[in-house]
């Protein structure tokens, strides 16, 4: 039995998933953020009480915006994730700060002061009597480069006192850019999209994918089948996706014996792309361990058909492994069918 992502990986397929779930805030303070382009970095930080409002994107998906906050203490932060615009690192990130706010005619920054925390550039400076309120703002602009993508984080307090220092040092030691594992994206994602209610089919079927992957079939088939249903009333998965999620509900049935809906997915899947190979495949071996070889070997011949016209450029894989046709190996014609996929 044979289960192939069609459109993408799953992790792929789950980078694709809407932007706004690219943040995850714990009671302990914790935040991480992931980029969606770059979906296997993240950066994680400690901000204990502080107030999240959320997230803003650029409508292309490249800029992540986080900002957070202590209105109580007139703390703030933000944290902006990008692609590199001037410099050759983070010093170039922080002077192109430094420049806008030096072009900022309406405050005079004072005590500017340039110095580096580990892989963090910063810029520290003061704008007394901010607005007129007889307080003293304070900036410590932050940032760090990985690959060809900024990092950038300022946080101002309004108020500030010296006191203060040892705070936002421990925020900024709080940070960890991290190029870690695609997985934890994954889990992260899939947390999230569990989240979401009145989810699309598109959604439904990735998180089919994910629970095939860990070979939790009963979850698997759950939502496979929510894909299945909500997209016969809206038709809203694109072709490629349609092919996943058919392929995916039938391989699910099958290999929890539900061989009866198998047949009935891949029959389905037939009637909506004829010429799609892997339908002919699965078909073949849910015959195959149900003791029907005529129909098993016909479903076969005609997957060596459509053996090379698959989407994505896979290609089928040769029945010779597959443990579904296990009572068909000494099968003289099964073997003449089998060799030709090689």
């Amino acid at each position: 039995m044979k289960l192939k992502v069609l459109l993408l990986t799953l992790f792929m397929s789950l980078f694709l998933a809407p932007a706004v779930l690219a943040a995850e805030e714990t009671p302990d303070g914790l935040v991480q953020l992931f980029l969606p382009k770059y979906p296997t970095w993240h950066l994680k930080m400690e901000l204990p009480d502080f107030i999240s409002p959320g997230l803003e994107y650029t409508e292309d998906g490249e800029d992540v915006y986080f900002e957070a906050g202590k209105p109580d203490e007139n703390l703030f932060m933000s944290v902006h994730i990008g692609p590199k615009k001037r410099g050759e690192g983070a010093i170039g990130c922080r002077n192109f700060y430094k420049m806008q706010m030096f072009m900022d005619k309406n405050y005079r920054e004072v005590n500017i002061r340039d110095w580096q925390y580990k892989d963090i550039t910063i810029t520290e400076h003061e704008i007394r009597n901010f607005e007129n309120t007889g307080k003293m703002l304070k900036n410590y602009f932050g940032c760090m480069v990985q690959d060809d993508k900024w990092v950038s984080i300022l946080i101002s307090k309004l108020g500030y006192m010296r006191g203060d220092r040892g705070y936002f040092i421990d925020i900024l030691k709080s940070v960890k850019l991290i190029d870690g594992p695609p997985e934890e994206y994954v889990e992260f994602m899939v947390n999230k999209l569990l989240t979401i209610e009145n989810r699309s089919a598109e959604l439904e079927n990735l998180l089919g994918l994910y629970y095939y992957e860990r070979e939790d079939y009963k979850n698997a088939k759950k939502y496979y089948r929510k894909a299945y249903e909500k997209n016969l009333k809206s038709n809203e998965l694109d072709k490629l996706t349609w092919l996943d999620m058919v392929n995916g509900l039938g391989v699910s049935y099958a290999i929890t014996k539900d061989y009866e809906n198998a047949t009935k997915i891949f029959e389905y899947g037939i009637a909506g792309d004829p010429e799609f190979g892997w339908f002919y495949y699965n078909l073949a071996c849910v015959y195959a361990e149900t003791g029907n070889k005529d129909k098993a070997l016909a479903n076969l011949r005609v997957a060596l058909k459509y053996k090379v016209n698959q989407n994505n450029g896979h290609v089928l894989d040769s029945p010779l492994a597959d443990p579904s046709f296990a009572s068909l190996m000494d099968d003289e014609d099964f073997l003449e069918i089998a060799r030709q996929f090689e």
